[in-house]
């Protein structure tokens, strides 16, 4: 048991301190950073192994879901914010790493709608822990935990509550953000393309609109409350608050000692390719990109999406070989962009900058909060 405690304390720190803008979707953080932690979620990177099929090259034998583990765990590495299924995906990392994590596995287990939270189980075959990096805490394995867990959540949803109100009422929108806007059918091209390059200073010159769009996320705050509420009020079995292992509507993975070094070897051949586009000449990074893909050809699959993927890398070896000229790369332009937008306008305190589309995405419905 102390074993396992261990370990997940462990990891909860190492993940904090990876991601030291915090949860992009906690009143508290977002208030803290001003608005910051929520531009610069994990979500809003596109990862340059996905671009390449990556997700489809790797999807199988004894990683299987656990690729979109890796990808999700890159992208918080990289993002230093996100929500909880982003912070607990870099922890089953972290936890691979360990020495200590022998003979054990560790999974995402999922609170069920309208909760939407993740966290990880740990067991050692006799005893379970419940690892939760988003609220920074490790549980034991009983269903006082569960319950413990759901107050916590009710408690953070209320926040989200207070944060909103006192928006509206002093019009101070430092802490509004994209994902708090409920309707992106009524906002135009024009407006869009202003929204994206400075998010706060826009609604400080559109106070009339911001405070229309800071009321309608309230009145639909108010209400995802009372539907926890509701159905908390319902639950008489700790259980009823998670989904069943078999019907997740997110991936399933287990983490053992047999698959974690596939686990880590991924996570470092991704992260690897984002940061060639941060030092695109560096000729011993992308040797150890060839090196790494050519290694691990145990580990694909036949099938149309793996030979696509291998087409693609193939043509990414030839275009991005060191001494060639190459356009901005992507995460560069992204970290550029949100570095000079923010000093565009002093009003912007809480100037929150995410990438470009984010809005028209989640008026396409391809994002949730």
């Amino acid at each position: 048991m102390n074993s396992l405690t261990d370990i997940s304390n462990s990891a909860i720190l190492k993940v904090r301190a990876t991601m030291v803008i915090g949860p992009s979707n906690q009143a508290a953080n977002i208030e803290r950073t001003a608005g910051w932690a929520s531009g610069a979620d994990a979500v809003n990177f596109d990862l340059l192994s996905e671009e390449l099929n990556f997700t489809c090259l790797y999807s199988h034998q004894s990683i299987e879901d656990g690729i979109y583990a890796v990808k999700d765990a890159v992208s918080a590495a990289i993002a230093r914010a996100g929500n909880c299924g982003y912070m607990a995906s870099l922890a089953l990392k972290f936890i691979a790493e360990d020495p200590q994590f022998i003979g054990m596995t560790a999974k995402r287990k999922y609170f069920c709608d309208p909760f939407q939270h993740t966290f990880l189980e740990l067991s050692d075959g006799e005893n379970i822990i419940y690892c939760d990096p988003w609220l920074g805490l490790t549980f034991d394995g009983s269903q006082n935990s569960i319950i413990t867990i759901a107050k916590q959540l009710i408690e953070i949803e209320n926040e989200h509550v207070d944060r909103l109100r006192f928006m509206l009422q002093n019009s101070k929108f430092e802490h509004f953000t994209p994902f708090d806007i409920c309707d992106t059918e009524s906002i135009d091209q024009g407006s869009l393309a202003e929204l994206e390059r400075n998010f706060v200073g826009y609604c400080y010159k559109n106070i009339e609109w911001a405070s229309f769009q800071v009321n309608q996320a309230l009145a639909c705050q108010e209400d995802e409350v009372k539907k926890i509420l509701n159905f908390s009020s319902k639950v008489t079995d700790a259980s009823q608050y998670l989904q069943n292992d078999g019907t997740v509507n997110s991936y399933n993975f287990i983490l053992l000692d047999t698959n974690k070094h596939i686990f880590l070897d991924l996570f470092e051949l991704f992260y690897l390719l984002e940061l060639h586009t941060l030092y695109p000449s560096s000729l011993e990074l992308y040797a150890k990109i060839c090196s790494m893909f050519k290694q691990m050809k145990d580990f694909q699959v036949d099938g149309e999406y793996a030979e696509e993927a291998v087409k693609k890398f193939l043509k990414w070896q030839q275009e991005f070989k060191p001494g060639t000229e190459k356009p901005i790369t992507r995460l560069f332009e992204i970290l550029r962009k949100q570095q000079s937008a923010a000093s565009i306008a002093p009003v912007a305190k809480g100037y929150c900058g995410f990438e470009k589309g984010y809005l028209l995405n989640r008026k396409n419905g391809l994002f949730n909060w």
